[in-house]
């Protein structure tokens, strides 16, 4: 804990210092629940649900371009006495002008930036990654641009293998766009030899909204996923969550349904229950806190 705790110490110390010449904000998430388990005699736990700390930042380099930065660590919040309860989530550095966003590091990829993270919208229940696509990705080269309502984003992945190492072992792309009411999202995640498709389309009204969700994964190990979305508003400061998936190969099927509450425009109360043949039959009430 005592290692733990110096190494968080001089990260702070040191972006602090970093501030004098750069914009650098300091932000993440606090987030921690009660979950009881339906498949396990409804047994019950505090879990720590992703809480996330990190720092984030631009510097003006001139002729409209600036250096930007970004790193995120998960931290164990519910147990801090663990010395291994640190992990890194993000760490990324890069250029941004008008030639569009260039950056390297540890990162989200394109396909869950403008597309699956359209069907992702739970605190605790995410998406599987087991489906074949990538969430995060280490060791990747990026690129983002926007051309007009178009969104664009590229990657591509080294993944180390011993002492050899390809530039690209794997590549990440996706675009998405308005097409009168309706937003979609079209990504391609590939592992150079094999690859897997994405679609979602989405539609938001006067306090709801539905997105429809495709993934083809075969190729990379997973399945075709179906999924929808349903979102609607309660009240000023409530919203009513419903998300069903089903697996074609597997003939599996799954719900999840949520509410999350607003106590602030950064504090919310939630609830959250999971139940079918894709994961743990359980629910969760939880607390998050954005700062």
């Amino acid at each position: 804990m005592k290692k733990t705790t110096a190494i968080l110490a001089s990260a702070v110390a040191l972006v602090m210092a970093g501030s004098a010449i750069a914009e650098t904000t300091v932000y993440g998430r606090a987030r921690m629940g009660l979950i009881v388990s339906s498949d396990n005699d409804n047994a019950v736990g505090l879990i720590n649900d992703s809480s996330r700390f990190g720092f984030k930042g631009s510097e003006d380099l001139g002729n409209g371009m600036s250096t930007i930065y970004k790193f995120e660590l998960g931290y164990n919040a519910d147990n801090a006495s663990q010395a291994s309860g640190v992990s890194t989530r993000i760490g990324m550095v890069g250029l941004k002008g008008d030639f569009g966003t260039t950056a390297i590091g540890n990162m989200w990829v394109p396909t869950y930036n403008l597309v699956r993270g359209n069907i992702d919208p739970f605190n605790h229940f995410g998406l599987d990654q087991g489906y074949g696509f990538r969430g995060r990705a280490g060791d990747a080269l990026a690129y983002a641009n926007s051309f007009g309502d178009v969104k664009f984003q590229a990657a591509i992945v080294s993944v180390d293998s011993g002492t050899e190492s390809d530039l690209m072992d794997g590549y990440s792309v996706a675009v998405s766009f308005p097409a009168g009411p309706v937003s979609i999202g079209i990504g391609v995640d590939s592992d150079t030899d094999n690859s897997a498709t994405a679609l979602t389309v989405g539609y938001k009204g006067d306090g709801f909204g539905v997105t429809f969700g495709y993934e083809d994964a075969e190729d990379l190990g997973g399945d075709k996923v179906t999924t929808l979305v349903g979102t609607m508003g309660v009240g000023a400061k409530g919203k009513a969550l419903l998300r069903w998936s089903s697996m074609d190969n597997a003939d599996v099927d799954g719900v999840t349904l949520g509410y999350h509450h607003a106590l602030s425009k950064r504090t919310k109360v939630y609830v959250e229950n999971s139940s079918g043949d894709l994961r743990t039959d359980a629910t969760i009430i939880g607390l998050r806190h954005d700062f």
